[in-house]
């Protein structure tokens, strides 16, 4: 959970992609494009380290 809150804390522009995802959710591409920016996501949090 460490790394996450840093991770969190230090990029402030993640806070409006969520924001965006949040209210993508609504219709099935916003899931599908929520996934892919998951995935993404995951793998730069790698690179990074």
């Amino acid at each position: 959970m460490k790394k996450d809150d840093a991770f969190v804390g230090k990029t402030q522009t993640r806070k409006n992609i969520f924001n965006l995802l949040i209210l993508g959710e609504a219709s099935g591409l916003g899931q599908f494009l929520g996934g892919i920016l998951c995935i993404i996501l995951g793998i730069v949090s790698l690179i990074i380290k």
